[in-house]
């Protein structure tokens, strides 16, 4: 193969890919701008700790929150938020998630 087309073969693949990760983050954003989806990721903020850390000492435990966390940041930079949106939403997805759980 040469290298110019080897050159044009990664910058299809690089292509393909960038459209794959916006068609996901197209995707994460319709979501989240349902009710069900905002309450949803409301209540993995919450649970996962993306407002406050725990204070634990166990490093399993610690590197399994660290790893929920990664994994929320990821869906949380898809979905297009800020972090002053964290700053901002707080109590109303503490909110959310209380009245989701009374009604359920």
């Amino acid at each position: 193969m040469s290298r110019e087309r080897a050159r044009r073969t990664q910058a299809q693949a690089t292509a393909a890919r960038l459209k794959a990760q916006e068609d996901l983050a197209r995707h994460w954003r319709d979501w989240h701008s349902t009710p069900h989806g905002r309450d949803a990721i409301a209540a993995l903020m919450i649970e996962f700790n993306i407002y406050t850390q725990s204070p634990g000492s166990d490093p399993h435990v610690a590197l399994r929150e660290k790893g929920q966390r990664d994994v929320l940041l990821r869906i949380v930079q898809l979905v297009g938020l800020r972090p002053e949106h964290f700053v901002d939403t707080a109590w109303e997805d503490t909110d959310s998630v209380e009245n989701y759980t009374r009604n359920h």
